[in-house]
């Protein structure tokens, strides 16, 4: 499976027609606290316990993607999470579903963080 984060302002991706496309600008409550990227532990752990997050990461993000991997009966697709700048939150919620789906699912993802190594 690959993951990947990227940022609405910065780039334009091409999706194809199994892909799985996540947009957190509006649902998403941006990040409370002083940080350029969402990289640090402690940012994504403060992140995570905001009021909400969890919540609507399970069933906005984890849900839907556990739901297409049953449906599909395998686990060779992208999943795409957008937010407006590609830094913070979407690299969080890219970060904590790489994570589970190692965990839950034993399924080993590549991940991308497609605005940071592009701005870079």
């Amino acid at each position: 499976m690959y993951i990947a984060s990227f940022g609405h302002d910065h780039l334009e991706v091409k999706l194809k027609a199994t892909d799985v496309y996540i947009d957190i600008r509006d649902e998403f409550p941006l990040f409370k606290g002083k940080a350029r990227f969402g990289l640090d532990k402690k940012i994504q752990k403060a992140y995570m316990v905001q009021e909400g997050v969890k919540d609507l990461y399970k069933k906005e993000i984890y849900d839907k993607v556990v739901k297409k991997m049953n449906k599909r009966k395998h686990h060779n697709f992208r999943v795409f999470i957008g937010d407006q700048h590609g830094a913070k939150e979407s690299v969080i919620l890219v970060e904590k579903l790489e994570r589970d789906m190692l965990k839950k699912h034993r399924i080993m993802s590549t991940i991308d963080h497609i605005t940071i190594t592009a701005s870079v």
